[in-house]
């Protein structure tokens, strides 16, 4: 939804910069509604859920302060250089770009996103000790020669 509404946005600045249509004005707003809509199901409150699933209580707060950190980093640097950037590439570029982010960003929550729905936490980290192969803190120590 927010890869179609940000390519639409793009449409509407192409349609009205390059090929000089004016009567467009309803898709732009359109699209912002639409990409704030499906942004508000899904990339704006779904990562904090799931963060609170897949991370251990013992870390989960400074998982939680990093995440956020990092949210506020990338929009403030978003912030700092759109502007040059639309310079760059023109408002339908930016968006039709943003798009493209979006549709990434699908394969990336398809191939590297677990699925949490029933599961307890200790399924959770199983699956991910199994597909990235990562071995438990508990066991390592374990096994150290320091121990």
């Amino acid at each position: 939804g927010m890869c179609i509404s940000a390519w639409m946005l793009g449409l509407f600045f192409y349609l009205q910069d390059v090929s000089g249509v004016t009567n467009v004005g309803w898709l732009a707003l359109a699209s912002a509604y639409c990409y704030i809509a499906f942004f508000s199901i899904g990339v704006g409150a779904i990562p904090w859920l799931i963060m609170s699933e897949i991370f251990p209580n013992e870390v989960r707060g400074n998982a939680a302060a990093i995440a956020t950190a990092v949210n506020w980093l990338f929009s403030f640097i978003v912030t700092m250089f759109l502007d040059a950037y639309r310079q760059a590439i023109t408002y339908q570029g930016v968006f039709w770009s943003f798009g493209f982010i979006c549709l990434v960003m699908i394969f990336f929550v398809v191939l590297f996103i677990p699925e949490t729905k029933g599961k307890s936490f200790e399924e959770i980290e199983a699956e991910f000790d199994k597909k990235y192969h990562r071995k438990h803190a508990a066991n390592a120590k374990e096994t150290s020669p320091a121990s």
